[in-house]
C-alpha cells in the first residue's frame, strides 16, 4: 500500500474505493467469477448492520 496507513471509509466515502468503477470494469472484461468484500470492524456500526448495508449497496452493481 506505498507505506500509506489504511483508512476505514464506507461506501460513498471520498476515501473510498470506487466500487461502482470496479464493477463496471469488472463487467467489461465480462468477469464472472466470485467477489469477495471484507468489511473492517467500524465500532459505531454493527458488523451485521454493516454487512447488510454493503449488499444492499452492492446489489444493483452486480
Amino acid at each position: 500500500m506505498n507505506n500509506k496507513t489504511g483508512v476505514r471509509a464506507l461506501h460513498g466515502d471520498p476515501e473510498a474505493i470506487d466500487f461502482p468503477a470496479v464493477c463496471k470494469a469488472l463487467k467489461a472484461i465480462r468477469f464472472d467469477g466470485f467477489l469477495t468484500l471484507m468489511t473492517d470492524a467500524i465500532p459505531v456500526i454493527d458488523s451485521r448492520d454493516l454487512s447488510r448495508r454493503y449488499v444492499e449497496f452492492f446489489k444493483p452493481l452486480l
